[in-house]
């Protein structure tokens, strides 16, 4: 008996190495639909937004926030960090559909200060329209540190709307030089959003 568990279980590790690989994403926890990284557009979760030229879509796995649906990634630039943007879905408590997109924004501006020890943010939350969907955008610093040392300064601009069911969040992650700005304006028009 232990011989066949360890057999099933050498078959249901090599099947899921298989399937794997970095060519594709998915939604929360590795679970959800399942698009390839150079695809011109994710549908899934209630959400679709297209991928700017030079982009690509990115697996969704435990370096990104729990709540993550689909993450784009910019071109990389010699000797910088390419800019990303993770666009996330939450179930919405109660208590929080009467609240405003601005003082959801609030709370999940703590949420990243408290997963980066140098972050801080630079303005109020201020209201924008989302999608179609009034919604709220705030503007923090953070620096961030990298695995083979050294450390870089980015710019994190939040985003914010609800449905019925769901709290939208669209986190991205930007060099301080601007240069991503026009591809972060595309993927906000694309962007569209539908209650599950």
């Amino acid at each position: 008996m232990q011989t066949l568990n360890r057999a099933v279980g050498l078959l249901v590790a090599v099947m899921a190495v298989a399937c794997g690989g970095s060519a594709a994403t998915s939604g929360p926890g590795g679970t959800g639909k399942v698009v390839k990284s150079d695809a011109e557009r994710f549908v899934g979760s209630g959400l679709s937004v297209t991928r700017p030229q030079g982009w690509s879509f990115a697996p969704v796995d435990s370096s990104v926030s729990k709540d993550a649906v689909v993450v784009l990634v910019g071109p990389r630039a010699e000797g910088k960090l390419a800019a990303m943007v993770e666009l996330a879905r939450r179930p919405i408590a109660t208590a929080d559909r009467r609240r405003s997109p601005e003082a959801l924004l609030t709370a999940i501006s703590v949420e990243m200060m408290q997963a980066y020890a140098a972050c801080e943010t630079t303005a109020t939350p201020t209201s924008v329209t989302l999608a179609g969907r009034p919604g709220a955008t705030l503007k923090l610093k953070l620096t961030e540190t990298l695995p083979e040392g050294g450390e870089v300064e980015r710019v994190v601009q939040l985003y914010a709307t609800t449905t019925d069911d769901a709290l939208i969040v669209l986190r991205s992650f930007l060099p301080t030089d601007n240069s991503s700005d026009a591809d972060l304006d595309a993927i906000l028009a694309s962007l569209a959003i539908e209650a599950l």
